[in-house]
């Protein structure tokens, strides 16, 4: 015998308290994701240096994932640190100096992790102490595919920045420039090409996303999924 239909009221009632529960417990993982994002920002805020800074544990990636290089001044750790707990909790596969120091060997890892055919790309983040890191600025030569007398010999890498500061990329630069005498200038190899070379490189209307703004976080997880196969 044909199985008793049950009234429309009973089909739809079920339906309405199905999506009730998965509403519930949706919104309810969503304010624990964003309780939990704000008390690692709040510590990574309150901490006095990068040493006793609780730093964001790298994601997993395997062998076939792609991963964005993180470029950043140490003395910026606190904005860069915050964005990377909100990349952690999004799922973007990043890479940064986790473990590393400055130096020869820094400069070996960066080259090698930013020409890794799974790097999608370096985010920058702009700042006066970014241009003043040597270590920055080499990973900079890396992603234009510059060599160390700033001549072309590799592709460039795909690369967008994060603006930490209220000015414009080009006097963020200009601002660098004018805390150093030319001979601290020259002395880390910089010339007039390499100032137009940053100049063109990180230009005011390149894709840059403000860090000091209310939309900052949708406007960075945009551009990732934008820019880069990491997520």
């Amino acid at each position: 015998s044909a199985e008793a239909k049950l009234p429309d009221y009973i089909i739809y009632g079920k339906l309405a308290v199905s999506l009730a529960i998965k509403f519930f417990f949706g919104l309810n993982a969503t304010i624990l994701y964003k309780k939990k994002l704000e008390k690692n920002i709040k510590k990574v805020m309150e901490s006095e240096s990068i040493d006793d800074c609780p730093k964001v544990p790298l994601p997993e990636i395997d062998e076939k994932q792609n991963y964005i290089f993180i470029s950043y001044s140490h003395r910026d750790y606190k904005q860069v640190f915050s964005d990377l707990a909100l990349m952690y909790e999004k799922g973007v596969r990043f890479w940064y100096d986790y473990d590393l120091v400055a130096g020869k060997n820094w400069n070996k890892e960066a080259f090698k992790k930013i020409r890794d055919p799974r790097c999608s790309g370096v985010v920058f983040y702009l700042s006066e102490n970014l241009f003043l890191s040597q270590s920055v600025i080499e990973e900079i030569r890396i992603t234009l595919g510059l060599d160390n007398d700033n001549q072309p010999v590799d592709n460039p890498v795909n690369y967008f920045s994060v603006n930490l500061t209220e000015l414009m990329p080009s006097d963020i630069i200009f601002k660098a420039r004018a805390s150093m005498s030319d001979e601290e200038w020259r002395a880390r190899g910089y010339d007039g090409d390499w100032n137009l070379t940053l100049l063109t490189a990180f230009r005011d209307k390149a894709t840059y996303v403000k860090f000091n703004t209310p939309d900052h976080n949708n406007q960075l997880i945009t551009q990732i999924k934008k820019n880069f196969n990491v997520m």
